[in-house]
């Protein structure tokens, strides 16, 4: 099983320092936008649909401010992320019940065993310290958040693979 890592997965095109959504589907389709520039994904209103029912079913939010939306589609050319920040916060069903700030967003093609997920754990390891979370919701443009994430990307322990 491949291991992704946040190189493989990110790229500046598909972080957003500053997401102007302010309800779940509007995030959603704004992280989706940011993936679509990217290439990697064919059809992207298939994958907003696509994410908008998972989370219909349940919701990705964990407790401290965190999201991970995430899908296997037959319209995904490769594994990839978006990552958005929301200064003001969405609500986005969170068990907590509070407005969630940070965002991953993955979409894998169905043919993926799944590895990206590895990833998207490491990530919300390191979303959960108030310390990283502090340095990302400083960041100013997106060039400066993606360089920080790849930065974290180092010091993210491998996990073993799930099967």
């Amino acid at each position: 099983m491949t291991h992704y890592t946040l190189t493989d997965l990110l790229s500046e095109q598909s972080v957003s320092v500053a997401l102007s959504a302010t309800t779940k589907g509007d995030c959603i389709h704004e992280l989706v936008a940011c993936i679509e520039k990217t290439g990697r994904i064919s059809d992207a209103a298939s994958v907003q649909a696509a994410l908008l029912a998972r989370e219909h079913n349940a919701s990705t939010a964990i407790e401290g401010g965190i999201a991970l939306p995430h899908i296997q589609s037959a319209y995904a050319k490769a594994a990839c992320m978006a990552f958005g920040i929301s200064r003001n916060g969405i609500a986005f069903s969170a068990n907590d019940g509070e407005l969630t700030h940070f965002f991953a967003l993955a979409v894998a093609p169905e043919a993926d065993s799944a590895s990206y997920l590895t990833t998207l754990v490491e990530l919300i390891d390191k979303l959960r310290n108030n310390s990283v979370q502090k340095k990302l919701f400083a960041c100013k443009t997106n060039e400066e958040l993606y360089k920080r994430l790849l930065g974290y990307e180092h010091v993210m322990v491998p996990l073993p693979p799930m099967h």
